[in-house]
């Protein structure tokens, strides 16, 4: 082979290979990037969501107060045919003025055991399911029961489709989303037709779900067809492939030219040395000097030497200095990845890292768990009323109140999201853990918080609960804790209720 082919084929397969690693790890990133920020949009319409319903539910339990502390609601199950009458007007009245502001409600009933007292809105059989949420058609409901009194109960069915549909409309987000939930057993999901189907199967593997999201017993996830996520990406390799062809081609015709330019310069040269007589050619002698200009060359050379010593070791203290600062940073990422930047307490995601480990600790170890889950009453009228600065220096101060009564190592304390909290510790003995938390719900409702001029009361309603796992399943754990954190609103908040 002519050296020419040599010199050709070096530099089309050096080229053809930094080229495709290039591309490789090009769409290897460009891929995994995908999925994070997808992943990441995701979450953060999954939480945002769950706290969109989390305020739809809460208004409509405010709004319908009203209607269930009113005397007529009490009449409404007199013998006085007239009262009643009154009564049940007074009743439309009203429940036609909480359906008016939220478009989302389908209807509302005044129910006694299994019968139909009263309804308005569309007809919805409210006792023929038993579950949070059900499907009917091609529309999915989220049922909501408050109760009255020991007779009665209001039943509030809310329509899960135009309470997607309209969130996403007014964030902006994908339109491509969807809504996936549970009904016993099978999968369903909400597009942004405002149409509900059961999924085949439940077969998630063509969708990028976002972590589950939890309201009042309901929980989802938000999920992507990865059909439009890579849609793109596929767009990129195809552009790629096309670049890719492109280099190849101007590169075999640039190392065609150097291969001919080189072989060609080579051959001048053999050509010329080849036509030299050989006379011209004369041996040299050593001369008495020449150790000395070997002396001239091993000065030089370890003067090189040295410079490069010196830059060597002088470059290492810089990237060691480097790597440091480097570690320091990371360090201070870490930190702020898992705190929450306005209280300072550990935020969801610390929750999210720890909590498994702590309480497979317990389940192994026989310890006792205790664990709370806070939630202060009444939050979006303080944010309404004062304006969010305000309810933000209250967050910092229900913060230091926190840490004030759990302040043992063992203690953990977490902003969860919003208004709510988490604390939760480990013990051999069983421990007063009703005692502390009483305490600090009677504390927070005593005090008088002042924020920049502005007094300000809040209360706050606790469900906790302390014994040994008998599971390892946190989530069931924690599922406690929450409805005890709804049984203690139902009664009226301000509340502590644990089991």
């Amino acid at each position: 082979m002519t050296i020419r082919k040599k010199i050709f084929r070096t530099l089309i397969i050096t080229n053809a290979i930094i080229l495709t690693l290039t591309i490789a790890v090009g769409i290897f990133s460009t891929f995994n990037r995908t999925i994070k920020y997808e992943s990441e949009k995701l979450n953060m319409l999954s939480r945002g969501f769950e706290s969109f319903l989390g305020d739809a539910i809460d208004g409509i339990s405010n709004s319908l107060e009203v209607v269930k502390d009113s005397n007529d609601i009490q009449f409404l199950f007199q013998n006085d045919t007239y009262l009643k009458s009154l009564s049940e007007a007074s009743i439309r009245n009203s429940l036609k003025d909480v359906m008016l502001n939220y478009k989302e409600i389908e209807s509302i009933e005044v129910t006694s055991g299994s019968s139909n007292v009263l309804s308005q809105g569309n007809s919805v059989v409210f006792q023929a399911h038993q579950g949070k949420v059900y499907t009917q058609g091609n529309d999915s409901y989220l049922m909501m029961r408050i109760d009255v009194n020991a007779e009665a109960s209001l039943d509030v069915t809310i329509s899960l489709d135009k309470l997607f549909k309209n969130f996403i409309e007014q964030n902006n987000f994908d339109m491509y989303s969807q809504l996936l939930f549970y009904e016993g057993n099978d999968l369903y999901y909400v597009d942004l037709q405002g149409n509900s189907a059961k999924m085949a199967g439940n077969n998630t593997r063509e969708l990028l779900l976002s972590k589950e999201g939890n309201v009042d017993g309901l929980s989802f996830y938000v999920a992507k067809p990865k059909s439009y996520i890579f849609g793109d990406i596929s767009e990129y390799i195809f552009l790629t492939a096309m670049f890719f062809l492109l280099v190849i081609v101007v590169t075999n015709l640039v190392s065609r030219y150097l291969a001919k330019e080189i072989s060609s310069s080579i051959t001048k040269v053999a050509k010329v040395l080849s036509e030299l007589p050989e006379e011209h050619f004369e041996k040299i002698d050593v001369e008495d000097d020449f150790e000395d200009e070997i002396k001239t060359f091993v000065r030089t050379f370890n003067s090189v030497s040295d410079e490069l010593n010196y830059n060597t070791k002088n470059m290492e203290r810089i990237i060691s200095e480097k790597t440091r600062k480097i570690e320091q940073q990371n360090e201070q990422l870490k930190h702020m990845s898992i705190t929450d930047e306005l209280t300072g307490l550990s935020n969801r995601r610390s929750f999210d890292e720890q909590f498994s480990k702590d309480f497979s600790l317990a389940y192994r170890e026989k310890l006792y768990f205790n664990f709370a889950i806070v939630d202060i009453d009444h939050f979006k009228l303080v944010n309404d009323k004062y304006g969010h600065q305000i309810g933000d220096k209250c967050l910092q101060l229900l913060a230091y109140a926190f840490k004030k009564a759990f302040n043992r190592s063992s203690d953990k304390i977490f902003r969860y999201g919003g208004e709510e909290f988490i604390i939760y510790s480990l013990s051999k003995e069983k421990e007063k853990f009703y005692d502390i938390l009483e305490l600090l719900r009677d504390s927070v409702e005593k005090a008088s918080m002042e924020v920049n001029g502005v007094s300000v009361k809040v209360t706050i309603s606790i469900g906790a609960i302390s014994l040994i796992p008998p599971f390892n399943e946190y989530e069931r754990y924690i599922k406690l804790a929450d409805d005890n954190l709804y049984k203690a609103k139902a009664l009226g908040r301000n509340k502590v209720i644990i089991a």
